[in-house]
């Protein structure tokens, strides 16, 4: 799978983070929802799934860094 669908899907204004005195991570009822729309094979689906909680790790680590 590209690049690009993944960026995509997490760079959707309509991608929902968990918000409780600063950010907790992805909503992911809207992760899914989105990846089902997406009609990929099981191991697509799978690919994505490791590669959003990657991205979502990454985004949090950056978010809570002290400055």
């Amino acid at each position: 799978m590209a690049t690009k669908p993944k960026f995509s899907l997490t760079a959707s204004p309509t991608f929902k983070a968990k918000v409780m005195s600063g950010a907790t991570g992805l909503d992911y009822n809207v992760v899914y929802r989105k990846m089902d729309r997406l009609s990929l094979a099981p191991a697509e689906y799978d690919a994505l799934e490791r590669d959003i909680q990657i991205m979502e790790s990454a985004a949090l680590a950056c978010m809570h860094q002290k400055t």
